[in-house]
């Protein structure tokens, strides 16, 4: 019996993208697709900001440029 289907939802080998929906007790509740997903507060973080999920832990994503139309 393999271990990698267990490993993967532990510790994903991908990025997980999400937003947070609430910070309570030093946890960040993130909204990812598959479902709320919950990781350490890292600090500096605020509920509706995006972040990356990468080894269990939460980082910023980084914003994209927006687009910009001159008239």
């Amino acid at each position: 019996m393999s271990l990698e289907p267990l490993r993967e939802i532990l510790a994903p080998s991908r990025d997980i993208a999400g937003k947070v929906a609430k910070i309570q007790g030093g946890e960040l509740h993130i909204a990812t697709p598959a479902g709320i997903i919950l990781a350490p507060d890292p600090g500096g973080i605020s509920i509706d900001d995006r972040v990356t999920l990468r080894d269990g832990r939460a980082q910023a994503a980084a914003a994209a440029p927006a687009e910009v139309y001159f008239v």
